[in-house]
């Protein structure tokens, strides 16, 4: 809607959201949070019970220390809704966990068994990038005890620690492979549902937000985020006897004097205005935080820059246009429609007072 194309692009993305799609992945997200987080306290509490006795006590301080902060990262999960920092803190906690059980050793030297979920988990909580951040320092902390020099770790066969590295390396391939591919198709999906929605938007000739933009879009944004938006100013702006550009040049010429102005119109607003087509040769302004003298100041300045910048066409003639404009201001989103209408009324006004002029009620 701005000066060049990333812009518009980020100005698109601003307003359209995948809500569903965004939705469903956060909710796979939470779930494989709370899923790890209930699997741990149940696994870590039984361990600590059962074998306070015989374990040995680091492990079991390692253990409790697990388990509290666990519980702690659940608390602050309910508290803050931080589901991104809450993950870590449990991916962190489970990977300390892992690495001080094959120091130790475990119950009967069996640690290594215990630690081959953890690829998958971080994956799925955390994602490719974070997955394989944690899971190389798992590789990388884990191979040091089992090939580096002794310094009071637990002691494994030989066939034992190839066995697990090849089948914790081939867990996290597979973990990473899916997860990889699942994001993969989820950001694909996501891209189509919103070019579908930026299209059904679009004036398929100026390239402008259309008319249904502004009453599904707009709207439903300015009541989710009321203090990003408001108050504003709505500018309404018809080109001034457009029924003779088609009458006299053709269709054609029409269409592109209607492209002219809305290009001009862009390269002329900030980048946090929204302009529309709205209608015919009618398009919307809205420009949010911005007064009615502001407003009545840039709806001139349009004014003056379409009254001086003709269309010029193949022919060599250049099409002199002219627009009219209508202000108003809007406070509350409830009163967005009676804005509109007496933008459009100033308008008309304007229009009944000779053309080529902004008005305001």
């Amino acid at each position: 809607m701005q000066q060049n194309n990333s812009h518009t692009t980020d100005l698109w993305r601003s307003f359209i959201e995948v809500d569903g799609l965004h939705s469903a992945e956060l909710k796979r997200r939470v779930f494989s949070f709370l899923a790890m987080s209930g699997i741990a306290l149940v696994v870590f509490s039984g361990l600590l019970l059962a074998n306070f006795q015989t374990y040995p006590w680091l492990l079991s301080i390692t253990l409790l220390g697990a388990l509290i902060a666990v519980f702690i990262n659940v608390v602050i999960y309910f508290s803050t809704r931080q589901l991104k920092y809450c993950s870590i803190g449990i991916a962190l906690t489970v990977l300390l966990l892992s690495i001080l059980l094959v120091y130790t050793g475990g119950k009967e030297n069996t640690a290594l068994y215990w630690i081959m979920f953890y690829p998958v988990v971080v994956f799925t909580m955390l994602g490719v990038r974070f997955g394989l951040l944690l899971t190389a320092l798992a590789i990388g902390a884990i191979a040091f005890q089992l090939y580096g020099p002794d310094f009071g770790q637990a002691n494994y066969g030989h066939v034992e620690k190839s066995r697990f590295l090849s089948g914790f390396s081939l867990v996290v391939f597979f973990a990473f492979i899916s997860e990889y591919f699942r994001d993969k198709s989820h950001q694909a999906i996501t891209n189509i549902t919103y070019n579908q929605k930026q299209k059904a938007n679009t004036d398929a000739l100026t390239g402008l937000p259309n008319r249904r933009f502004i009453d599904a879009i707009f709207l439903t944004k300015m009541e989710k985020n009321t203090a990003e938006l408001l108050p504003m100013a709505v500018i309404m702006c018809d080109i001034d006897r457009f029924k003779a550009v088609n009458d006299n040049y053709g269709h054609d010429i029409g269409d592109k004097a209607l492209m002219h102005i809305a290009k001009l119109m862009q390269n002329q607003l900030r980048y946090s205005d929204v302009v529309a087509r709205y209608g015919g040769e009618e398009f919307i302004i809205c420009l949010p935080h911005a007064s009615m003298r502001q407003a009545v100041q840039i709806a001139e300045k349009l004014r003056k820059n379409i009254e001086e910048h003709p269309v010029n066409l193949e022919s060599g003639e250049n099409l002199a246009l002219t627009a009219s404009f209508g202000v108003a201001e809007v406070h509350s989103v409830v009163a967005f429609y009676n804005a509109v209408k007496q933008a459009d009324e100033a308008l008309y006004s304007a229009k009944r007072s000779g053309r080529n002029r902004v008005a305001t009620l």
